[in-house]
């Protein structure tokens, strides 16, 4: 299926095709990142966060790195519009999400994509209306929706005339077997190529990288396993081989093992400080979480009430309410801001960020800093994501053990699952004041660094519970 025309070919060079400003296949991949990275709305001409609006400038084949308004860019205002215009983004709500009814045009043939886009633009009064909602009717001119509306006609001719062809997507070889990467051609179906770009990053280069955490944020937006399994096999023309088979499986059971939210985190210095706030019914009733003995998780409602709290005691609240929502790259210093961005691409691998991945901050930062700055802030980038990665496998941040578990309790569970007894045992939990009395079902043990947990189902909470081996006092 041919999806974009940038050159003729020597059968077409009558047709003398210029550039195109908008193509299925742009369209698409417009549609693509929106749907992945669902950016928040902006209630000005700015229409998205300006390193949205740079990706998407890449996107359409018209890379500007100063862009920070959607007027600043004709094309990409062009594809927004036509997605306006033809009822697949809302007019309203916090965030620009997708409509399902692209599925219909995602779906339809080459013909039928460029005759919606050309009745779109034709249909003078609707377009019109919706330049003006968007605030671009002096951007999208008459003489500029003319062009764009030359140039779909003009690819809508060289389909009649070109044979349509299809490729298969081709595996290439990733220094990690936790990476997988597939060449995509343009030529796949638009639908397919939709789909793809939602089970890991991509770019203009159409190679797709897939890793255990984009795949487990495909499944967590709804892709399951065996879905993933037949958009790569449909995609590549063949069955999906074995190692992936089973490697794609054992991501999918850890595709819920972490999440990553917003929160406000409440740290005392001492125990009895955060005790005497929860026993404060107006405090309390703020707390969504106590995770620690001097940590809890708390509702942004908490910080007035409790800044007028501590004043009375002479206390001040570490917190800054007026944090801004972005940070300019020329407003920091470049090793600070390299660090930073550094940071957190690796976070990206190890836990789903809420917000893409800063690679064009990162590469932006590059000429600005020396070899020798490069390799100190690598290695302090490194240190730190190890930090990170041991503290998630096990290693407890805030409680960390104070003796290992006894060998008796150890030897005990190990054989109550084999066995597959239930047991009573004394548990000290973090959130609780005095251990308690549990019977659980043991169901796995695992070590993880310094640290055993026990993974059993709890009578008491009639669900799944996963106990520290050196908080159970004993076994009964």
């Amino acid at each position: 299926m041919l999806i974009e025309i940038t050159k003729p070919s020597s059968s077409l060079t009558e047709l003398e095709l210029p550039p195109c400003v908008v193509t299925p296949f742009s369209l698409m991949q417009v549609m693509a990142y929106l749907h992945y990275y669902t950016p928040k709305r902006l209630p000005d001409s700015r229409m998205m966060a300006a390193n949205h609006l740079r990706q998407l400038a890449q996107l359409v084949d018209k890379p500007d790195s100063q862009i920070r308004t959607i007027r600043q860019h004709k094309p990409l205002a062009t594809h927004l519009a036509l997605l306006y215009a033809a009822n697949y983004l809302p007019n309203s709500g916090s965030q620009l999400i997708l409509l399902p009814t692209v599925a219909n045009w995602l779906h339809a043939d080459s013909q039928a994509q460029l005759e919606k886009l050309i009745h779109i633009i034709k249909a003078a009064e609707p377009w019109n209306q919706t330049l003006s909602t968007l605030n671009l009717q002096d951007i999208i001119t008459e003489d500029y929706t003319l062009y764009v509306y030359q140039s779909l006609t003009r690819q809508l001719q060289a389909i009649s005339i070109i044979k349509e062809t299809t490729q298969p997507a081709s595996w290439q070889k990733s220094k990690s077997p936790e990476i997988w990467q597939l060449n995509i051609p343009p030529t796949q179906l638009l639908w397919l190529q939709f789909d793809l770009r939602q089970l890991g990053h991509w770019n203009t280069d159409f190679q797709l990288t897939c890793t255990p955490t984009s795949i487990a944020t495909a499944i967590q937006r709804g892709y399951g396993p065996e879905t993933i399994q037949w958009l790569l096999e449909t995609a590549t023309q063949q069955p999906l081989p074995e190692a992936k088979e089973t490697q794609l499986h054992q991501w999918h059971r850890r595709a819920h093992a972490y999440r990553l939210r917003t929160v406000h985190l409440l740290t005392t210095a001492q125990d009895e400080q955060l005790a005497t706030l929860m026993r404060r019914k107006h405090f309390r009733s703020a707390v969504i979480e106590q995770i620690a003995p001097r940590h809890a998780i708390v509702s942004h409602d908490i910080v007035p009430q409790l800044e007028k709290y501590l004043a009375k005691q002479d206390y001040s609240l570490a917190y800054s309410p007026n944090q801004p929502e972005s940070i300019k790259p020329e407003e920091l210093e470049a090793n600070s801001a390299w660090l930073a961005a550094r940071i957190m691409i690796g976070l990206g691998q190890i836990v789903p960020l809420p917000c893409p991945a800063p690679h064009s901050l990162l590469a932006q930062l590059e000429n600005q800093l020396d070899s020798a700055q490069k390799t100190e802030l690598e290695a302090i980038a490194t240190t730190f994501l190890q930090k990170i990665r041991e503290a998630i496998s096990g290693r407890d941040a805030f409680l960390p053990a104070k003796q290992p578990p006894s060998p008796t309790i150890i030897q005990t569970i190990r054989s109550a699952i084999i066995k597959e007894q239930t047991i009573n045992l004394t548990y000290q939990a973090m959130s609780e004041s005095k251990a308690s009395l549990r019977q659980v079902q043991p169901l796995r043990l695992e070590q993880r660094g310094n640290l055993y947990y026990l993974y059993a189902y709890c009578f008491r909470a009639e669900m799944n519970l996963t106990f520290r081996l050196d908080r159970i006092k004993e076994i009964v």
